[in-house]
């Protein structure tokens, strides 16, 4: 009898783990449908990142493109000018390859599927639940693979027909504010 039990339990578990694995499948494809696919885009951002020994957040504002094949360009123009470059894998500021396999390679990656619809490599190092609505949608993102669980808590992401905000979460406190505006699409020349 408890062996019954046992697999009765088991069985409904596995139920429940495909049941999860097909709703984020299913909200990943909803966003996908509302966003505008393209070979790139261009816009204004303001970051704030809040420190939990800090009052005030330190802001900087800037541009970026993000072109599908060329990768993330990052130009903060106040306070303090500076360029960062992500692409294939690598991560450059002011001209100089750094090492930073983190955070910068992870938000060109996660821009970079909002653009070209590639969104499934979500899956695969977080959690996704969210919601869909006229106006928009919401995603939150809890990482399930290490490192990424040992540093993030979670992270959002908003947005209509181009992600328009995200929130990286710290597991210390500390968390990362990035909104995103005028944004308009790159047109390939002909």
């Amino acid at each position: 009898m408890n062996g019954l039990r046992l697999l009765l339990l088991a069985l409904f578990c596995s139920v429940l783990l495909v049941g999860h694995a097909e709703s984020e499948t299913n909200l990943l494809r909803a966003v996908n449908g509302r966003l505008l696919l393209n070979e790139g885009i261009t816009g204004s951002f303001q970051q704030e990142k809040h420190l939990t020994f800090m009052r005030q957040p330190l802001v900087s504002t800037g541009q970026f493109t993000l072109r599908r094949n060329q990768g993330l360009y990052w130009k903060v123009l106040e306070p303090v000018a500076s360029l960062m470059v992500v692409r294939d894998g690598t991560v450059t500021l002011d001209g100089k390859q750094i090492s930073d396999r983190g955070v910068g390679e992870l938000l060109a990656d996660i821009m970079l599927g909002f653009i070209s619809g590639k969104l499934q490599g979500l899956e695969q190092n977080f959690h996704v639940s969210g919601d869909v609505l006229a106006d928009g949608w919401a995603l939150q993102l809890q990482p399930r693979t290490y490192p990424l669980s040992q540093v993030l808590s979670h992270i959002e992401l908003e947005g209509d027909s181009y992600l328009s905000r995200i929130r990286v979460v710290e597991r210390s406190g500390n968390r990362t504010d990035m909104h995103f505006s005028e944004i308009s699409q790159i047109v390939p020349p002909e």
